[in-house]
């Protein structure tokens, strides 16, 4: 059977656990691998670069935001905006003054900038989002398109603490991290593979 919507994917999984009465557990099993691979994962298909007026102190993230990559103000004297951590941003900027936002930090599922804008600036994000999760409705998604192994390894290794003891377990963990291994060991090459080697000099040796 292909892998390739999520009623597959629940099939194959029952099909290798060889248990008929886990129809309500495994799509746990799926959500907890994916949980997984949002917390792993930064792969370059999961980046997105968004574009907005900014004039507002507080912005909320995006629904699908998982970790920043970087915040600009693109045109007139703008430029990238440092990261501070919310404890450097309450420390360091307790004036009101507006002007153009040179640093960020994020509070509470908002994008804080600092200082307020004082005006209206374009404002350029790039950021990772979260890999769609699987559903009846959304029945499929890229990730499962390209890596259903990660899915079906994944999620039964998530089967192991409903099913407790069972010796293919270990076998389908190993199988698992070294799928997620090439995964991203496949991004890394695609990320780079249109740059050319250069020999860097080594500084104070002959």
């Amino acid at each position: 059977m292909a892998l390739d919507t999520y009623a597959n994917l629940q099939t194959s999984i029952a099909s290798w656990l060889h248990r008929a009465d886990l129809s309500s557990q495994i799509p746990d099993f799926i959500d907890l691998c994916e949980t997984k691979f949002n917390r792993v994962l930064r792969l370059s298909t999961m980046e997105v670069r968004a574009t907005a007026t900014l004039d507002e102190q507080y912005e909320e993230v995006p629904t699908d935001f998982l970790e920043m990559r970087s915040i600009q103000i693109t045109g007139g004297s703008g430029g990238m905006l440092s990261y501070l951590t919310p404890h450097q941003a309450q420390d360091s900027y307790r004036t009101n003054a507006s002007g153009i936002p040179r640093f960020y930090t994020i509070v509470d599922g908002s994008i804080v900038f600092i200082p307020p804008p004082g005006g209206s600036y374009e404002m350029e994000m790039l950021y990772y989002k979260a890999i769609p999760a699987l559903s009846d409705s959304a029945t499929t998604n890229w990730m499962l398109t390209n890596h259903p192994d990660v899915y079906l390894y994944g999620s039964l290794k998530e089967a192991e603490a409903f099913i407790k003891n069972d010796p293919r377990i270990m076998t389908w963990k190993q199988q698992y991290e070294e799928a997620m291994s090439q995964v991203m060991a496949a991004d890394q090459r695609a990320r780079w593979s249109g740059s050319p080697m250069q020999m860097r000099p080594t500084m104070g040796y002959p």
